[in-house]
């Protein structure tokens, strides 16, 4: 009767948070129709996109109007010229459900749920998704289960974990603990249009050791453009 009163008193439960971040910039306005948008026309006679590791650059030879320059101030930047207008930078994140629940759990068996976060961006760069939590996964009382550390949480062990999958996942490969200091669980190196990346959360219990109670984390996802 005690470890059928454990099982019951395992309930996890996980909130999540979403931000994206990207840069505003101000452009000029973009001629368009259904099949094509040119967003600035000049006289030119040659150019090109030319990239590192660290930088992108866009160049051409006899932009009308003269140099291009910069305008900044703390709320705007303006860059003038033909090559400096590209198409407004932009990226979208959704998260097919806030909330993730372990149930209850039991010494013979991982338990899991998932949510999946899609990706779109326009960034020749890509972008990076990376998850931080506000602590461990913990009841009211400072009672924890523990981090998983051999890469795959097991049954009959005290121990959560995550792992990701989709070609963007970068935890595909092993379970990891979600932790305050946080780590990427998403990237692409250029333009992607919905992207998925899955991530699974499991969590499992020893038949003792583990004291009953309700335990949850709160865990945020940051997406960015790669700048």
């Amino acid at each position: 009767m005690k470890k059928s009163f454990l099982r019951k008193n395992f309930e996890q439960i996980i909130l999540v948070t979403l931000l994206l971040l990207y840069p505003a910039k101000l452009f000029a306005s973009v001629m368009s129709s259904t099949n094509f948008a040119i967003y600035v026309d000049t006289v030119s006679v040659g150019g090109l996109r030319s990239t590192s590791t660290n930088f992108g650059l866009f160049d051409n030879l006899a932009d009308v109007g003269g140099s291009p320059t910069s305008s900044t101030s703390t709320s705007y930047r303006v860059d003038s010229g033909f090559i400096a207008s590209s198409p407004d930078p932009s990226i979208t994140a959704n998260l097919s459900t806030s909330n993730i629940s372990l149930g209850t759990l039991s010494d013979s068996a991982v338990r899991t749920d998932s949510h999946t976060i899609t990706v779109t961006t326009n960034s020749p760069t890509g972008y990076t998704t990376t998850m931080t939590t506000d602590g461990n996964l913990r009841d009211c009382c400072g009672h924890n289960i523990t981090g998983v550390g051999d890469g795959s949480v097991s049954a009959g062990s005290n121990e959560y974990g995550i792992r990701t999958s989709g070609s963007e996942g970068q935890q595909n490969s092993s379970d990891i603990a979600p932790s305050a200091s946080g780590f990427v669980i998403a990237s692409a190196s250029g333009p992607i249009t919905s992207s998925q990346t899955t991530i699974t959360f499991k969590a499992a219990m020893a038949s003792a050791g583990l004291t009953p109670g309700s335990y949850s984390q709160s865990v945020t996802y940051t997406t960015v453009g790669n700048f």
